[in-house]
């Protein structure tokens, strides 16, 4: 009885002290390290599965494998199984900043054949872009969101220990927006830390990224998301995943498995042979 009863209170003091770590974890600092993490690592490799929801089209899904190098040239190979088979290079001034498919046709970045699976172009690849929009959203909204962003505790993701960050805005809703000179979708989601997809939602009149005027009102997302879930690995503090929701649910989940960080690999990988 008395060895059962030590058990349960070495347990329990077991618990608390986690508990007590996971609270330590100051969740402002932990984005930091994010921040700091996406320029450190320049070099990624990792298998992709995503879902996002697509306008007219429901939940995509896909899975890729993911070879990316940033720098001063973004360097893209991409090898895709889901939804269809492909092979995609991009390497950024390149050939009129296209993509280069299996097939020797090169794509412009948005051309809808590569848009229509998916809600990022291939120049987005990494963890650049979530970056950008997780701290310019914090730096926009600092005192908003430093009281909304809560370390849940950890997690294992394929087999990585994770901090578990949930972010909530509880004001989440629509505004309007009078688009600008030059404004096209993705320069007022950029602006606004918002996405692109979701404004394309909200304005049934818009079928594409460019299909707005100078001088329109539109409606626009008060900001990228509800609630975000992230699960920042411990070791390098990328966010391997990621679980974006919103008013009408799943608006994208992203896993990133088998991440491989600044191993070397052949640049020729970023050449179609």
């Amino acid at each position: 009885m008395k060895l059962t009863r030590l058990i349960l209170s070495t347990v329990a003091f077991i618990f608390v002290c986690s508990i007590g770590n996971v609270q330590a974890q100051d969740p402002v600092e932990l984005l930091k390290k994010f921040d700091q993490a996406v320029t450190k690592y320049t070099k990624l490799q990792y298998t992709f599965n995503y879902k996002e929801r697509m306008k007219g089209e429901g939940i995509i899904e896909g899975d890729l494998d993911l070879y990316i190098e940033e720098g001063a040239q973004k360097k893209v190979h991409a090898v895709v199984r889901k939804p269809e088979e492909a092979k995609l290079w991009y390497r950024e001034g390149e050939m009129g900043n296209k993509v280069m498919t299996h097939l020797g046709i090169a794509l412009g970045m948005y051309n809808k054949r590569l848009m229509k699976n998916g809600q990022h172009p291939l120049d987005r690849a990494g963890f650049m872009r979530t970056r950008d929009i997780t701290m310019d959203t914090y730096r926009a909204r600092k005192d908003e969101l430093a009281s909304a962003i809560q370390v849940k505790g950890s997690v294992t993701f394929d087999g990585r220990d994770c901090y578990h960050i949930v972010i909530v805005d509880s004001d989440y809703g629509t505004t309007k927006y009078t688009v600008q000179a030059g404004d096209n979708l993705l320069k007022i989601a950029e602006k606004k830390a918002v996405p692109e997809m979701r404004i394309m939602e909200l304005n049934d009149g818009i079928s594409n990224y460019f299909d707005v005027k100078e001088g329109e009102v539109i409606t626009i997302p008060t900001s990228y998301a509800s609630k975000t879930t992230i699960y920042l690995d411990k070791a390098t503090y990328l966010p391997i995943y990621q679980k974006v929701e919103d008013d009408l649910g799943l608006f994208a989940e992203y896993k990133h498995y088998n991440l491989k960080v600044n191993e070397a690999f052949p640049d020729r990988i970023f050449y179609r042979k």
